[in-house]
């Protein structure tokens, strides 16, 4: 073999190596650019969410035609809570101002928050920022166990003392689908505020998916 077909060779090897580094790198940049607009998703999915119905319930018995629904919204509760209300006066149930009040102040500021985490691995590089996207994945499962949990004290924190006591036990509201509650129908239902977050969850769990084979291709390379 002679020397210029030597250096042949290493000439056509150098260029054949930079044009893998090149795909490699575009590779890499479109997967991060993918990252990045999935995760700007996330967020606006989470900040969309704010006007909506997370969760409802709907009372119906034959003295309420119409039903008796309500709803829970980020910043306020809606539909027949004054009606509500009264109803449970007899039996000695909370009235729905005063049940989850903490969650219920910190959860807009709280609901803000959770979307700016799910931006910090699309505008910081490195593996560790994703300790941030925690929040906004597990965001959706906090709120069904918070509910569930306040939807259990409230119904076995009846006062003895109510009027009509005596004629309902301790009871727990059904978290979804239908339910009785006395001489009520139930009908409770996860909002589109919900599902709006449960969406963005899935999201930031395919943009950690996308940006951990950009990680293990590069770490191959």
């Amino acid at each position: 073999m002679t020397r210029m077909s030597m250096v042949q060779r290493g000439v056509r090897a150098g260029a054949t190596q930079e044009r893998e580094v090149a795909v490699g790198v575009r590779g890499w940049l479109r997967r991060r650019r993918a990252v990045r607009v999935t995760l700007s998703v996330a967020a606006l999915l989470l900040l969309a969410s704010f006007p909506l119905s997370y969760w409802s319930l709907r009372l119906e018995a034959p003295q309420y035609p119409g039903g008796l629904p309500f709803t829970m919204h980020v910043t306020r509760l809606g539909g027949n809570v004054q009606e509500i209300d009264e109803l449970n006066h007899y039996i000695g149930m909370k009235k729905l101002e005063d049940v989850a009040t903490l969650e219920r102040r910190l959860w807009p500021a709280g609901l803000v928050a959770v979307a700016l985490l799910a931006l910090v691995p699309a505008v910081v590089d490195g593996r560790w920022t994703w300790i941030f996207a925690l929040g906004p994945l597990l965001y959706p499962v906090g709120f069904v166990v918070d509910l569930y949990w306040r939807l259990y004290t409230t119904g076995h924190s009846l006062d003895p003392h109510a009027a009509l006591s005596s004629s309902v036990h301790a009871f727990t509201p059904r978290l979804l689908g239908s339910g009785m509650i006395a001489q009520f129908r139930t009908e409770a239902a996860f909002g589109p505020g919900y599902y709006f977050a449960l969406v963005a969850a899935a999201l930031v769990a395919v943009a950690f998916w996308l940006d951990s084979r950009s990680f293990a291709r590069g770490r191959r390379a």
